[in-house]
């Protein structure tokens, strides 16, 4: 299926409905989607605090009927929330390689690490998890180990070229499970926490939150993600 995996398998699994997204590409066209839906974004603004259906910032409110907190690793910072939420940020490191047309067919996972196949011909392959805080450098470490566990999935991409480096900041908690639910404060609500797997609950956690802000009881119990659980 992948003649080019040189690691040796003694067995594996197989998924052939298992798809990828290129997550800055979605990020576009979500954001493009809410243009044309009339919605407004801003960049670049500090949020202060959050009080009951008003937002606090830059010496200015802002009111609304629902909040929803998906502010990642800051989701915790912000003043005035209930009850206090325990999130962290754990690094991933990423790189990409230009791979020859077809090189690679399918997402394959081997260890702690993958390879993401793009039809722009991008190979991507990721990614460290380390416990650094807020530091986000590039490091010869993190991509020291990444190009290590390539070339044991497949000695092939030794000769392909390094196209693109980059890190992000995954929001963890301690037990590894989402934050999904109610704040103490009226119309407020947590949806953060997803770790390593935020672009992939991404819609699950848009329907749990629309339903809860309707007033709707989710279709799956959000009992395990409560953030009560931290009270």
């Amino acid at each position: 299926m992948e003649p080019l995996v040189t690691v040796p398998i003694i067995d594996a699994l197989f998924m052939p409905a298992e798809r990828s997204v290129a997550p800055r590409r979605l990020l576009n066209a979500i954001r493009e989607s809410c243009f044309a839906r009339g919605v407004e974004i801003r960049t670049g603004v500090h949020v202060d605090a959050i009080s009951p259906n008003t937002i606090h910032f830059a010496h200015t409110t802002m009111q609304a009927a629902s909040i929803i907190i998906a502010s990642g690793v800051w989701s915790g910072e912000f003043e005035g929330l209930k009850p206090r939420i325990p999130i962290s940020p754990r690094k991933g490191q990423i790189l990409s390689l230009a791979m020859p047309a077809g090189a690679f067919r399918r997402m394959i996972r081997w260890g702690h690490s993958y390879f993401v196949p793009r039809s722009t011909g991008e190979l991507i392959v990721g990614a460290t998890n380390e416990d650094v805080g807020f530091e986000s450098a590039v490091t010869p470490a993190g991509l020291g180990r990444l190009l290590t566990d390539a070339l044991a999935i497949s000695s092939d991409v030794g000769s392909y070229p390094i196209l693109e480096t980059w890190t992000g900041l995954r929001p963890a908690t301690p037990d590894e499970l989402p934050i999904l639910g109610s704040t103490a404060l009226p119309g407020v609500y947590y949806a953060t926490g997803h770790y390593r797997n935020g672009v992939l609950l991404a819609p699950i956690t848009a329907s749990i939150v629309t339903d809860l802000v309707e007033g709707r009881d989710p279709s799956i119990d959000i009992r395990p993600y409560s953030p009560s659980r931290y009270s």
